[in-house]
């Protein structure tokens, strides 16, 4: 098993989505990727995301960076409802924003 960690990916430019969204899925099975924010502000690009990453890696550890917490449209009143709609995403994709202990 590997530890990979990465942050600020900006996948709002086409060529790091396409990037991100070629990892190779047996590659990375059994490692465990840290991914430390600066995603996207974009809700469907940032599940988009963690659908590709949580199934390319044995596990997707996510800390949100202040381009997720940015509030751009109408759709939150704050970043604190956005933090929470992010952590609701990140659960129903399974993407870990606890504590993990690997054993």
């Amino acid at each position: 098993m590997r530890v990979f960690a990465v942050s600020d990916v900006h996948v709002d430019y086409a060529e790091n989505l396409a990037w991100v969204l070629s990892l190779d899925r047996k590659e990375y099975a059994k490692d465990i990727l840290i991914l430390a924010g600066d995603v996207t502000d974009k809700m469907p690009l940032l599940e988009q995301v963690f659908i590709s990453l949580a199934a390319s890696f044995k596990a997707v550890l996510f800390v949100p960076g202040n381009h997720e917490l940015w509030v751009r449209e109408d759709d939150f009143d704050c970043s604190l409802d956005k933090f929470e709609a992010i952590s609701e995403l990140c659960k129903s994709c399974g993407v870990r924003t606890d504590v993990f202990e690997v054993a």
